[in-house]
């Protein structure tokens, strides 16, 4: 098993989906399991900074699944999603990246962007 270090920035021109206030955006990320999500603070921005690390457990797949969401009174709205394959990646070298969002995995179309920094620990 591997670690892998992830810092969420920030994001940009997210599509909204609250229609009177900014939206409510958090991201939720994981790698190989998605019953070991973890997630960011809520920021209610059209820009929303998160500027937040995580460590992450890895077995086989390389790739860190990122989900961008709205946070509602009862639930969430999804934003974006984007993935980042960490495999090229040299140990203990960040890397940061800005991931385009769509709408879904078989969407390609944009919802906007997330501003990562990835780094291998082992």
């Amino acid at each position: 098993m591997g670690v892998v270090e992830v810092q969420v920035l920030r994001a940009k021109d997210l599509n909204r989906k609250d229609l009177f206030t900014n939206d409510d955006a958090f991201v939720e990320l994981y790698t190989n399991d998605r019953n070991y999500k973890q997630r960011t603070r809520v920021v209610q921005s059209a820009t929303p900074e998160w500027n937040q690390t995580f460590t992450l457990n890895y077995e086989h797949e390389h790739v860190v699944h990122f989900h961008v969401l709205d946070k509602d009174i009862v639930g969430s709205d999804g934003i974006g999603y984007a993935k980042f394959d960490f495999k090229h990646l040299h140990h203990g070298r960040p890397e940061a990246t800005e991931l385009t969002l769509y709408a879904s995995p078989l969407d390609f179309t944009p919802n906007g962007y997330l501003t990562v920094v990835v780094t291998v620990k082992s």
